[in-house]
């Protein structure tokens, strides 16, 4: 691959040297001296975008349709993978082990972990950083596991990461994202990644496909601790595109390295298009979460935090509007039914007076991104779908969250009795 880059900026070169006809030099006005003729300029990079994305298209790993834009609307962003785990102990007394596994990722921090032999089951339920619990076979309900959160975090950000590679990627827009990925391909060289969970700088390194092979913990003397490999990027998944004819590709052979194991997973099942409530992720007697977005770092504005698709409980005092503002704050909200629109201004809880109103816990389908700032007719009619599809009846017309950045969405619902 790294030939048909070179062939591709080799005919440009050729190309735009044809055009057009050379001048030739023009005579010296200085009739005594010759000055020397200045060294060769060394040629300037190519860097026409047109052939990094035919370099791109040419590695067949779906380049585009991995930055997601034709999903951008739909909440259903999640995975479901399965297949065996086996665990290869670095102790020469203790035998390999084998099991089924299952994995429900709905963000960087929010996954759950199954491992099965027969009717003997384990449980790992990771709701948000630090909201870890787990269940043994011996466990009548799942127990708070706050020791295993570091771990079970790390590897649910290292999936959702390789995934979404390269769209997951940290950065403030696809742009820079794209240009941090064929950057760091083109120089062969591995992206530093922002997350290091307290011990120290990751690096994920791509091979010739401009894929991710392995994942690196590097410290501040350089030493190199390998802690994930992915290999055999052959599992498809998701509807065929002009972008990626087979659909995405993803790797079928996982392998995490610990200090005294290695768990190699390999993948026969993988669902691309799943979408799951944050109560699969928690245990059923758990309370419902709350949301809210938070203020920038500099204070200017409230922005939503991550992606995230919620059942919860919403409590605000507010005051109908007679129009729509002119220029929206983040304390206004709008109330989209199919026939009409309203403006509401959310209010101090405690405010109290003519033409207060008042929701009291009022449960609530939540959709949240940081990367859409509006939603389209679809995407509203998708969140109504999946409020049937999880025998909820939708009760209200969809809130949404104005003068914020990102997108905040509430669809109010209630439970058949």
């Amino acid at each position: 691959m790294r030939a048909l880059w070179a062939v591709c900026m080799l005919g440009a070169g050729l190309a735009a040297c044809g055009e057009g006809e050379v001048a030739p030099p023009a005579p010296s006005t200085d009739s005594t001296t010759e000055s020397a003729p200045s060294p060769p300029s060394p040629p300037s990079p190519q860097r026409d975008p047109a052939l990094l994305e035919a370099a791109r298209s040419a590695r067949g790993s779906g380049f585009a349709a991995r930055f997601g834009s034709h999903r951008a609307d739909d909440p259903a962003t999640h995975f479901q993978l399965s297949g065996e785990a086996r665990f290869a102990f670095r102790d020469p007394a203790l035998e390999d082990r084998s099991f089924a596994f299952e994995v429900a990722l709905a963000g960087p921090s929010v996954q759950r972990y199954q491992l099965s032999a027969g009717q003997r089951k384990n449980w790992f339920l990771l709701a948000g950083p630090g909201d870890c619990w787990v269940k043994t076979p011996e466990d009548q309900q799942p127990k708070p596991a706050s020791a295993r959160a570091g771990e079970l975090g790390e590897d649910a950000a290292l999936r959702w990461l390789i995934l979404g590679f390269p769209a997951h990627l940290e950065g403030a827009a696809a742009q820079q994202r794209a240009r941090d990925w064929s950057e760091a391909w083109e120089a062969e060289q591995p992206i530093a990644l922002p997350e290091d969970f307290g011990q120290g700088g990751l690096q994920i390194s791509m091979g010739e496909d401009g894929l991710p092979t392995r994942v690196e913990r590097v410290d501040a003397e350089g030493t190199r601790e390998l802690l994930l490999e992915v290999t055999d990027w052959s599992l498809s998944a998701g509807a065929a595109t002009p972008d990626a004819p087979l659909g995405l590709r993803y790797p079928r052979s996982w392998s995490w390295h610990r200090e005294d194991w290695i768990l190699h997973e390999t993948l026969d099942r993988l669902e691309d298009h799943a979408l799951y409530l944050d109560t699969a992720f928690r245990p059923e007697e758990a309370p419902l979460a709350r949301f809210q977005v938070r203020r920038a770092p500099d204070g200017s504005s409230q922005r939503v935090p991550e992606d995230r698709f919620a059942l919860i409980e919403h409590t605000m005092r507010y005051r109908v509007l007679e129009a729509a503002p002119e220029d929206p704050t983040e304390g206004n909200w709008e109330f989209r039914a199919p026939t009409e629109t309203r403006w509401a201004e959310q209010l101090d809880a405690k405010a109290e007076g003519p033409g207060v109103e008042s929701i009291e816990a009022q449960l609530c389908l939540l959709w949240s991104s940081p990367r859409l700032q509006a939603p389209t007719e679809e995407g509203l009619q998708r969140l109504r779908e999946v409020a049937a599809q999880n025998g909820l009846e939708v009760i209200g017309p969809v809130w949404i969250h104005t003068g914020v950045v990102g997108l905040e969405l509430l669809l109010p619902v209630r439970k058949p009795d």
